[in-house]
């Protein structure tokens, strides 16, 4: 597999998934998953446990890790970088302490019926169309084409 710069995990426990409205850029004031970049000799795995525990204080034995994929990231068509996707499914957590401020926004878990909405504008666009095929299970590679921070193309595809 090739080496990629970014992580991104969906922390879900029963039907709710915990995310992170950021603070700053990429899409401040939007609803997301919890990622960021690999640092110099870290395995993806490795890095997305540290970016889940960075955003969130909850360590890796908290949760059970799994490999979702990967996002191909495209803008105006313009191949930028690809990003491993992963779930951690939470084994227990006090849903009472959020919402949470943390240092790069706030955290709070959301049904994930009410994360997938069509009419839901709060959520990063490509975010919430990948949540329902990645917590089906299926390791798959999401293609995705943002121009002026609008989805235009979603496709997905198998993982080769």
């Amino acid at each position: 597999m090739m080496a990629y710069k970014y992580t991104l995990a969906l922390l879900h426990y029963q039907d709710q998934l915990l995310v992170l409205n950021r603070r700053k850029p990429p899409y401040p004031g939007q609803w997301n998953g919890i990622g960021g970049k690999l640092e110099i000799g870290e395995t993806p795995v490795a890095a997305a446990q540290r970016e889940i525990f960075e955003e969130t204080g909850i360590a890796n034995d908290a949760y059970q890790m799994k490999a979702a994929g990967v996002i191909d990231w495209f803008i105006a068509g313009q191949y930028v970088d690809s990003i491993y996707l992963y779930v951690a499914e939470l084994q227990q957590i006090d849903l009472d302490a959020y919402p949470q401020q943390m240092r790069e926004g706030v955290l709070n878990f959301f049904p994930v019926t009410w994360l997938t909405q069509t009419a839901n504008l709060g959520i990063v666009p490509d975010f919430k169309r990948l949540i329902a095929p990645v917590l089906a299970g299926k390791q798959q590679r999401y293609i995705t084409n943002f121009v002026d921070e609008q989805l235009v193309d979603f496709w997905v595809k198998p993982l080769d």
